[in-house]
């Protein structure tokens, strides 16, 4: 097998497999009898990575293996690709988030005006009661 053919079949694995592949991966895609040594992918990984240089692709070595990604100078304008969604937050986060906001604000009129206790106190009851309607 010429190394032209070796380097295209890795070419293609690389850009077809979305994740990192090993060494001994990557001769897997090889029949028993045309399997390259480990020196012959290695070479080829490294011609690939060669003719990457004025692309905005390279071949980085991962600790799984090998992948092809794009270049961080392209990074930013190519995530455009893949649109943010917004967080979704669980009932029960969304509650709680409530009740500790509820909490600061009591804790708030308390330091602020302590004398003004019977106030604080009558805000916490509808606080209270509130939350219990919501339940």
């Amino acid at each position: 097998m010429s190394n032209s053919e070796i380097r295209n079949i890795i070419e293609a694995a690389l850009l077809a497999a979305g994740k990192s592949l090993s060494l001994s991966e990557l001769s897997l895609l090889f029949d028993e009898t045309q399997r390259p040594e480990p020196a012959a992918i290695r070479a080829a990984i490294e011609a690939l990575a060669q003719d990457y240089v004025a692309r905005p692709i390279e071949i980085q070595e991962t600790g799984g293996g090998f992948r092809v990604q794009i270049r961080r100078q392209y990074a930013g304008t190519v995530s455009r690709l893949w649109p943010e969604r917004p967080q979704r937050y669980s009932r029960a986060l969304l509650e709680q988030k409530h009740y500790a906001e509820s909490r600061e604000q009591f804790q708030k009129l308390l330091t602020a005006d302590p004398e003004n206790t019977e106030l604080a106190f009558a805000i916490a009851r509808h606080v209270v009661v509130h939350a219990q309607r919501r339940s």
